[in-house]
């Protein structure tokens, strides 16, 4: 434990300032845990007594009655894990302590050891439960016993209770709501989203308790897209202001001008409009504040501006003007003008006709959502639970309610201190002024202690406001207990300014300057109050090997530029990767497994003399969210790097998890045809499609329609393996077969019932039948094979483990087993993948790293977009808190529940699309545009903080990693330059600050370049060294059943598309008789056939084209095409799915759709597959096979099996140009390549480029005899150096 006398002067004061309250500043690793902890520790000694004062015979009867207790000191933390960790702290501190004190104070402390076990140290939501049930007689809402809700319980909860209410209602409000969002399942999500956000039932009894004036009204004026402090910064500028009087006292006194021209109108349009104001430009007044400086702001740039964009000269002409120098004066100040407003930026449209159109569908959805939460309400209370929202609510409602209660708590609590204040809310807040003030309408107490650092708030997604930050500061500081009546101003009074904590123990001094430079450039100081200001930490550690190391990994896109800079990581992920993604994680594996080799770090006990070698377990790969996780598992296990991975998302859609889900649904039904099919091609037994087609066939299915066999009997892929004559299909019977038995699942046993107990030997005891699924399959054999590995068998095991739990639990029918995995699936929305805790990278995200720090932290994905889409109804609905100023005239009867003593009030209001006028479109109303400005500004501000976080848990090197494309020409010093204006992803604000013109000019004839920023220094270098090594992740997995056989690898192999990209498109087949017939529907592109509206331009084509494919490959119903489009985003890492990109997905994918239906119902069809696996080792003939060759391969989108003919199916989503032969022979040798690939040597291949764009197929027919020779010409083109 850190002495007192070792504390810094910092940490020292906030920890004696016990006269007052104290908001303390705390930078990251500055000791904030020891400064809480010594705080602790002097609240107990100053309500000690002096040894001296303590009479020798007198015997202390109740000690903990005479002094401060942990019962007396409410602490309150973020987590769960930092309660734990301070609650030891303290714990280690007041025993050292008591091991230390005489006789005379021994018995204070021994009470304040044994005191901690009932101490109020815990989550502020364990407090809030805490004090429930401690007062439950006081309760009318909750029974005591009332149990908390977990938040994955709550919202299957209220994904019940909303999908009761949408099923019930058949009303106007319901019927409207399903007409505007497409559906009732999506009025489900929009209500049920709604409801689980905090203040979404004061917003929908205050949009009911107002009519269409009151709504329109508070649109107006406090939803406007321009954010008023901005308009007033920009209002205020000394440059504005001259520049508009000197064009006043021009045009007052025109002379000789001729005052017809362009400019002279626009000057006195200006002037026109800011006379409408009612302060004058540069008068005491001046400028006008909210709702005012807003609509200023919009009309003066309206007026400077023609369709939004500035006018190309705003200068006089000289043909009207006599006096040279006049016309200087007033051509230089309507360009300053124009120069301080930024015009185009703040034209914006503020006619609320839309959101007049669309105000019963606002109404509608209060309704439902009010008659939603009340039934949630109700059904909480039957089952007698709250969830975390209840547990606030309810305490702040015991606090209001009962006065005796209140009392009696701040009685008790002598102090009160609250960490990691930055990620509170306002709610949480207004309890710490009920139990420590005596002032209802205003905060007089003086034992408050919060600590925090705006810097590091990074949970707006769970209501923390970041702004009251500074508010509870000026608070604090205002409240003089002596001196009530009077704010303090003398030098040598202490305010929050004195309460910081700078010296940073954590970060090496070259690391920590690198840090601060950086972030005085991304953090803005001068802006709103949710942008947090920079702060300088100082550090206090040493770095004598120098040690110290800030790198910036530039991973180049471009192909070209890779192979020639970086030909180690080009020939690891291949011609054509499927994910730029994947490219970007090998490179910094790469770097990490180079940096286990060569780097050291100091150990973590402080002894900086001796550094010691990186090991795996030193280094933590933080990522801003688990989108391209599997990514970095893949690259982490072919580099033989190990990791562990802190529980995240996705577990139940896991290839391992999902193919065991299927197995145990075949088990309770073995006719459930979709199960069925997914385990056959599963890793468990692998069946071909080939073969699955012939068993369709067999089964009587041969379209996958619905049949009816010849007895009467509904034709199932069951049925069809009872008959097969297929070896492996006959085995597969005979395991899945013997599995139910085993389960008492037989065809003898189907009468079982959910509860019946087993009556067979593994029924009930589903871990012991997962055990033998694995020995009957060599399941573990297969996914240690697999690109992850050791995380697949981590998710193995915890199903295992989820397996016992139900059998634990009386589960005996593989029937209820499947009902409870379903639940659980349905409930546990975030259930993570399994924890894999063996030693190596730990692999987080930022968020779970908060309070955590590593020798070595590794952060990718700089290039990553932000997500961008609100949070209710999947991007439907904004839904977000708008400052109303106190002003209860614009709440619409709103009894405001976050309107705390200082008078900030708070509502929050929806945004939604309006009908437009084709009744099939949509428009923007200001209420959305408003709100989805708003969000985006506080998001763009919180994603600083993230960032910041993310670099401040490196103890000894940090490591950013980032994508760039090149603008032009494949070269360093052309990387795409970094959007300043409206930044989309951290590159943005990190490029200019790391990677400006001098760096990359070096770059460019270098591997790494080495520089300063600031006080610190980094090093910018690409991605040259990533070299694949044994891998000691992997365990060997040893099993006696069901060997997998090694295939031998082939010397080279290409994919379909990266045969495209190796032979030039103008190589054409000339001698290749199949190109004579050639066919297309048309020899042109039909303009008309193109969609009127294109995904949004900033979204990757290729996440556009996977969403084409999936829809293509999944024929979802119509209400399910959004979450399927969205979903196929974000595997790419691309959240910026908006409706018009939804809507042309849906228009590319039903042209893809309707063409292959159409050349389906031209042949015989025997069977039909989507995204077929094909490969073919290249020979010169198909009965020679040429060991160590060339191979090619490729997923074909849709093969048709015909009788006599394979077709061949190719979905081309991007644009098509001009001639569409032209286009069509750009995909030449990859068609062709599906052709050679084909196995079969009897039929005939037609391949099909389908243009989705402009709904066009051009096909090509290929017989037996042009394969093998197109086979032989493929391998002697790619073998060809």
């Amino acid at each position: 434990m850190v002495s007192f006398d070792d504390l810094t002067d910092e940490q020292q004061r906030a920890a004696t300032a016990l006269d007052r309250s104290v908001n303390l500043t705390a930078g990251a690793g500055t000791g904030k845990t020891t400064t809480l902890t010594e705080r602790y520790v002097q609240l107990v000694d100053d309500s000690i007594p002096d040894p001296e004062a303590i009479s020798e015979t007198e015997a202390v009867s109740d000690p903990a009655a005479e002094i401060v207790t942990p019962e007396n000191v409410l602490v309150t933390t973020f987590t769960e894990r930092a309660a734990a960790e301070l609650t030891e702290s303290v714990r280690v501190a007041v025993t050292e302590r008591l091991a230390e004190e005489p006789p005379e104070t021994f018995p204070y402390w021994r009470a304040v050891v044994d005191g901690l076990a009932d101490g109020y140290v815990n989550t502020l939501h364990g407090v809030c439960a805490r004090l429930l049930r401690e007062h439950a007689v006081s309760l009318d809402r909750l029974d005591p016993g009332f149990e908390t809700l977990e938040q994955g319980d709550a919202d299957a909860l209220v994904e019940q209770v909303v999908g009761r209410v949408v099923a019930d209602r058949d009303d106007e409000p319901l019927r409207r709501l399903a007409d505007r969002f497409g559906s009732r399942r999506a009025v489900t999500s929009v209500v049920g989203d709604l409801v689980t956000e905090r203040g979404s039932e004061a917003w929908a009894e205050a949009v009911l308790a107002g009519d269409r004036d009151t709504h329109l009204d508070f649109v107006r004026r406090l939803l406007h897209p321009i954010d008023p402090s901005e308009a007033r910064t920009r209002l205020s500028q000394p440059a504005f202001e001259a520049a508009v009087t000197t064009l006043q006292e021009i045009v007052a006194d025109p002379q000789g001008v001729d005052t017809g021209g362009r400019a002279w109108g626009r000057v006195t349009g200006l002037l026109a409009t800011l006379s409408g104001t009612d302060a004058e430009v540069g008068g005491a007044e001046w400028p006008p504040t909210g709702a005012d400086a807003q609509e200023t702001l919009a009309a003066v740039a309206t007026t400077l501006t023609t369709g939004g964009d500035r006018y190309a000269d705003y200068t006089g002409a000289k043909t009207r003007w006599d006096d040279d120098a006049a016309k200087a004066s007033f051509d230089e100040a309507i360009e300053a003008v124009v120069d301080c407003l930024e015009p185009e930026r703040y034209a914006v449209d503020i006619d609320t006709a839309a959101d007049e159109r669309v105000y019963p569908t606002v109404r509608a959805l209060a309704t439902v959502t009010l008659d939603a939460h009340e039934r949630y309400q109700e059904r909480k209370r039957a089952d007698n639970v709250a969830d975390f929202s209840d547990l606030v609510g309810e305490t702040l409602r015991l606090l209001d309610e009962r006065p005796a209660v209140r009392d009696r708590l701040r009685d008790q609590f002598d102090y009160v201190m609250i960490d990691e204040f930055q990620d509170t809310d306002p709610r949480q807040w207004s309890i710490v002024e009920r139990v420590t003030g005596t002032d209802r309408d205003g905060f007089d107490a003086d034992n408050v202690f919060v600590v925090g650092d705006a810097k590091q708030s990074i949970y707006r997604f769970r209501d923390a406001d970041v702004t009251q930050v500074d508010r509870i500061a000026e608070l604090l500081d205002q409240h003089d207990p002596d001196e009530p009546d009077q704010t303090p101003e003398t030098d040598d009074t202490p305010t929050t300014a004195d309460d910081t904590l700078t010296t940073n123990f954590r970060t090496l001094p070259a690391v920590l300057e690198t840090i601060n430079a950086l972030f005085d450039e991304v953090f803005d100081g001068d802006g709103p109050a949710y942008e947090a200001a920079p702060q300088r930490l100082t550090p206090a550690r040493e770095d004598p090997a120098d040690l110290a190391a800030v790198e910036y990994l530039a991973v180049p896109t471009d192909p070209d530029l890779r192979a020639r800079r970086c030909p180690d990581l080009a020939r690891a992920v291949g011609n054509d990767p499927d994910d730029e993604a994947v490219v970007e994680a090998t490179a910094l594996a790469g770097r990490i497994a180079a940096l286990v080799d060569e780097a050291c770090v100091y150990p973590e006990d402080g002894e900086e003399s001796t550094p010691q070698t990186v090991e795996p377990s030193d280094i933590a790969l933080l990522l801003r969210s688990r989108g391209n996780l599997q990514a970095f598992e893949r690259a982490f296990d072919q580099l033989g790097v190990p990791y562990s991975v802190a529980a995240g998302v996705g577990f139940h859609e896991t290839p391992e998890v999902t193919a065991l889900t299927n197995c145990l649904r075949v088990l309770a039904d073995p006719h459930d045809d979709r199960a069925l099919y997914a385990l056959l091609r599963s890793p468990l037994f692998g069946v071909t499609d080939d073969t699955l087609a012939r068993l369709a066939d067999e089964a009587g299915l041969p379209d996958g329609e619905e049949a009816t066999l010849s007895d009467g009997e509904e034709a199932t892929l069951w049925n069809g393996l009872q008959t097969t004559e297929t070896a492996v299909l006959r085995d597969v019977r005979d395991t899945i077969t013997e599995w139910r038995r085993l389960v008492g699942a037989g065809e003898t046993a189907e009468t079982n019932d959910r509860t019946s107990e087993p009556t067979a030997g593994l029924a009930g005891e589903w871990h012991r039948l997962l055990d033998r699924i694995v020995d009957d399959t060599g399941l573990l054999v297969s996914v240690s094979a697999d690109e992850r590995p050791t995380q697949a068998r981590a998710n193995v095991e915890k199903f295992r483990e989820r397996l016992r739990t139900h059998a634990d639990d009386g589960v005996w029918s593989p029937q209820a087993l499947v009902t409870r995995l379903d639940d659980r699936r349905e409930r546990s929305v975030r259930d993570g993948q399994a924890e894999t805790t063996g030693e190596g990278v730990h692999v987080t995200t930022v968020h779970d790293a908060k309070g955590l720090e590593f020798p070595v932290v590794a952060v990718p994905g700089l290039s990553r977009r932000f997500h961008d889409e609100a949070a209710v109804g999947d991007g439907r609905v904004e839904f977000e808190r708008v400052e109303t100023g106190g002003s209860p005239g614009v709440t619409g009867g709103e009894t405001d529940p976050d309107a705390d003593t200082e008078g900030h009030s708070r509502r929050h209001a929806v945004g939604l699309k309006a009908p437009g006028a084709d009744p099939f479109d949509s428009v923007d109303t200001v209420a959305r545009e408003g709100l989805r400005s708003r969000r985006r500004r506080e998001e763009r501000a919180e994603e600083k903080r993230v960032l910041y976080v993310a670099c401040t848990r490196a103890r000894d090197r940090l490591l950013l990693s980032g994508r760039h494309d090149t603008a032009d020409e494949p070269a360093v010093t052309d990387f795409e330059p970094a959007d300043t204006d409206d930044p989309s992803r951290w590159r943005d604000w990190v490029q200019p600050a790391l990677l400006d013109d001098d760096v990359l000019e070096a770059l460019a004839d270098a591997d790494a370049v080495e520089t300063t920023l600031g006080d610190g220094r980094y090093t910018v270098r690409l991605p040259t060294q990533v070299d694949r090594v044994a891998s000691t992740a992997t365990e060997t997995v040893e099993l006696d059943r069901s060997p997998t056989p090694v295939t031998p690898e082939a010397a080279q192999s290409f994919s379909a598309t990266a045969v495209r990209k190796r032979v030039a498109s103008t190589a054409a087949r000339d001698d290749t008789p199949a190109a004579e017939d050639a066919t297309a529907s048309t020899d042109s592109v039909s303009s008309a056939a193109t969609a009127a509206d294109g995904p949004n331009p900033e979204i990757s084509p290729t996440a556009f084209g996977t969403a084409v494919h999936r829809v293509c490959e999944l024929r979802p119903p119509a209400e399910a095409v959004p979450q399927v489009v969205r979903e196929a985003f974000v595997e790419h890492g691309e959240t910026l799915v908006d409706e018009q990109t939804v809507a042309s997905v849906r228009d590319h994918a039903q042209r893809g759709i309707a063409a292959v239906d159409e050349i389906a119902a031209s042949v015989s069809v025997v069977s039909r597959h989507d995204e077929l696996f094909v490969s073919r080792e290249l020979g010169s003939d198909d009965e020679e096979s040429v060991t160590g060759g060339v191979t090619v391969y490729g997923y074909v989108d849709h093969l048709v099996v015909a009788e006599d003919t394979l077709h061949v199916v190719d979905y081309k989503t991007g644009a098509v140009d001009g001639d569409l032969a032209a286009a069509a022979a750009e995909y030449d040798h990859q068609v062709a390549t599906y052709a050679a690939a084909l196995a079969d040597g009897d039929r005939a291949v037609e391949t099909h480029l389908v243009f989705t764009a402009v709904d066009e197929v051009w096909s090509e027919r290929y017989e037996p005899a042009e394969r093998r020779g197109l086979r032989a010409e493929l391998r002697e083109t790619l073998t060809d150096d």
